[in-house]
């Protein structure tokens, strides 16, 4: 048996209530995207954090310890990427 509840609502309101219900179940399905809150760094930058020289990064790259990401025909790394490989590598990232 279905339940039925009759009110007067306004179309306003009504739109508000589907808005936020439309918002709540989108929210479950679909997690955060990967770029928010993650920093694009690029090779200088990853120099400094790092206290790596440009060549030693470069050699990363292909060797493929650091994944890379190409914008516009610019590489840039995610922070949270490449520190995860400098753990997962730990004792064999060095110069």
């Amino acid at each position: 048996m279905i339940k039925q509840i009759l009110t007067s609502i306004s179309p306003e309101e009504l739109q508000e209530l589907i808005s936020a219900a439309v918002a709540k179940e989108f929210a479950k399905c679909n997690p955060t995207p990967i770029y928010q809150n993650d920093d694009l760094i690029k090779i200088p930058d990853v120099c400094k954090l790092f206290h790596v020289t440009k060549p030693t990064v470069h050699k990363y790259m292909n060797e493929g310890l650091f994944p890379t990401h190409r914008i516009g025909g610019r590489v840039f790394f995610k922070k949270s990427e490449v520190i995860l490989a400098l753990q997962k590598n730990k004792g064999v990232c060095h110069e």
